[in-house]
């Protein structure tokens, strides 16, 4: 059986850079470390570390160190959880959310709450809307609020609103003057950043775009930033304008296809807490309250 404290040493060793590190940071001794890695590598059935000097990770090690974050996140959830539980104070909640509805409707919501509940606490990740459905299963988070892609069969995704994309581009550019929607004839001269906030496929228009676009990147602030730099002008929902920097423009798309439904994530079957169910309230309450201010449609 693993054990998850040595499972807790090897990550701070692999964190460290070494035995004796890790023992300072870990108020123990390097023999005390040393043991409890022999032990892990002994119940693993091979070597973790490459070498004495436990620097270098084997394949084996790194796969191990990568399964055990996961496990001891999941584990110290759990464990906060059940004190909670003890002490009668169901109020933590862990909550997972794309970049734009967590930098919009979230701190609100947590306000809300908090001014409700005194004793709420809230641990909050921003996270893809992909990997939305394995945060939730494996149980890294309670909730979580993104876009509606692939959604595994233990977890349940209910819609909770739809926002259009807008084109994103330098205060400068021509489309920041235009006053009718643009087409995708109109984008189709330009250089185009795709990046990860759609589906590829929600419109014939956005697919060719992005199939052609010779830049890439993961998150809205570095979306922002290249077309700060006249790189070339990216697509983003309209909830990314409340976060936007003072210098591009979030000009709107004609394709009425073109927009996302945004949806809260919970595991099938899993008794929420009340601080749960009360934040999920509560954003929902807000979208209601901010739904022409957004330019989104709540879904009641």
């Amino acid at each position: 059986m693993l054990s998850i404290a040595n499972l807790r040493t090897l990550v701070c060793v692999a964190e460290s850079g070494g035995v004796r590190l890790a023992a300072q940071r870990l108020g123990r001794t390097p023999s005390a470390v040393s043991m409890a890695l022999k032990q892990l590598e002994d119940a693993v059935g091979s070597a973790l570390f490459e070498g004495d000097r436990k620097v270098h990770l084997t394949k084996v090690g790194a796969f191990t160190v990568e399964s055990a974050r996961n496990l001891l996140r999941h584990y110290d959830n759990s464990c906060a959880s059940i004190r909670a539980f003890a002490r009668d104070e169901i109020s933590r909640c862990t909550v997972a959310a794309v970049t734009s509805f967590a930098g919009t409707v979230l701190p609100e919501a947590i306000l809300r709450v908090k001014q409700r509940s005194p004793n709420f606490e809230a641990v909050l990740r921003e996270i893809h809307s992909v990997k939305m459905s394995d945060a939730v299963a494996d149980g890294l988070v309670n909730v979580g609020f993104g876009r509606i892609a692939v959604v595994r069969p233990d977890v349940e995704a209910t819609p909770i609103m739809h926002e259009s994309y807008a084109v994103v581009c330098p205060v400068d550019h021509r489309f920041a003057h235009f006053k009718r929607p643009l087409s995708w004839e109109d984008l189709a001269p330009e250089d185009f950043i795709s990046n990860e906030s759609y589906d590829t496929h929600i419109c014939a228009g956005l697919t060719k775009m992005h199939e052609n676009a010779r830049f890439h990147v993961s998150s809205a602030s570095s979306a922002f930033a290249l077309v700060a730099a006249k790189v070339g002008v990216t697509i983003l929902p309209q909830l990314a304008s409340r976060i936007a920097p003072g210098w591009v423009r979030f000009v709107p798309l004609e394709d009425p296809e073109a927009f996302r439904t945004v949806g809260v994530f919970v595991r099938k079957g899993r008794n929420l807490s009340p601080a749960t169910r009360m934040l999920i309230d509560t954003a929902r309450s807000l979208l209601t309250e901010w739904a022409d201010e957004l330019h989104v449609v709540d879904l009641k």
